[in-house]
């Protein structure tokens, strides 16, 4: 509002005009989240700006991975990130959100992305010629494509046409069998 009193020439007179302030545009920018695999621990990670590109430090944003929230501030670079570790094989979903203030509006993306399985591989320890009605013995296990072995692991071993539902165990991924030798020549 303005306002002139008026003089002994001029009249008073009074002017009056509104305008709005809007709340500041925002941006949510995420790194590359591709190439994950089961069971691997990850950062996520991104930027929040002003749609300037002016980094917002402080502002708490929300990420959502799989129904799963996880709160983190951002640093005084707009920077965020947290480290996950992936437990759904197959399409992944990963909202991440900023809730809005009294300055800046709400912002969120969703990106999805694919998580693959890992490598493994059946190890069996060799088995020696033996003769008939002997005990054999051998391990069989599966292994990681790091070397590790997989403890709990489900396994169907066939010898000879018969299967044998097993279980490798907890502490070492291995299973040992033992079975008299019934077969005259090649078992497999």
């Amino acid at each position: 509002t303005a306002k002139f009193n008026g003089n002994s020439v001029y009249n008073s007179v009074n002017a009056s005009m509104t305008f709005t302030v809007v709340k500041k545009d925002t941006v949510i920018i995420l790194d590359d989240i591709s190439g994950f695999e089961y069971y691997e621990l990850r950062r996520i990670s991104g930027r929040f700006t002003r749609d300037t590109g002016v980094p917002i430090a402080n502002a708490t944003i929300t990420l959502i991975v799989n129904k799963e929230e996880y709160k983190r501030k951002t640093g005084a670079d707009g920077n965020f990130s947290m480290q996950y570790v992936v437990n759904h094989v197959g399409e992944n979903k990963l909202t991440v959100l900023f809730d809005g203030n009294s300055v800046y509006k709400s912002v969120n993306t969703t990106v999805t992305f694919i998580v693959g399985k890992k490598d493994t591989m059946i190890t069996i320890s060799d088995i020696p010629d033996v003769e008939y009605s002997d005990v054999v013995q051998f391990n069989v296990g599966l292994m990681r494509d790091t070397g590790s072995m997989i403890g709990e692991a489900p396994l169907t071993v066939i010898i000879n046409d018969v299967r044998y539902n097993i279980k490798t165990d907890y502490w070492n991924g291995i299973y040992t069998m033992g079975l008299t030798a019934k077969k005259i020549g090649v078992n497999n």
